[in-house]
């Protein structure tokens, strides 16, 4: 069990590291459907218009709307300067804010498409 344990406390192991894939961030429209029904909802819920920035890095949304070829976004409640930082953070009250904007969201997006019919 010993020498199990020397491989991790080794100073001459090495570490590889491998990009399985990267994926440019996805533009889309702030006139889209998709950002027209999240600011509408932030709007109705929070009573004032949403920060739009444009999120460079890979991520979820951009695998996923680059392998469908469909329009994504993100969007989540807290200080997006502090996602994926040691000071991210989100209060019960933004947490609940934040459901309550996306199913609002589902509402403004069925509305939307529907006076498109």
């Amino acid at each position: 069990m010993v020498d199990d344990l020397d491989f991790f406390f080794n100073d001459t192991a090495t570490t590889e590291i491998y990009t399985l894939s990267l994926h440019d961030a996805l533009p889309i429209s702030h006139n889209s459907p998709l950002v027209r029904a999240i600011t509408l909802s932030v709007l109705d819920i929070e009573k004032k218009r949403p920060m739009l920035i444009r999120k460079t890095g890979t991520g979820d949304m951009n695998v996923i709307g680059s392998q469908l070829n469909i329009p994504v976004i993100t969007y989540g409640p807290g200080d997006p300067h502090e996602a994926h930082t040691v000071d991210e953070k989100v209060s019960i009250d933004e947490f609940v804010k934040g459901i309550e904007i996306l199913k609002k969201s589902l509402y403004h997006l069925k509305r939307l498409h529907d006076r498109t019919k």
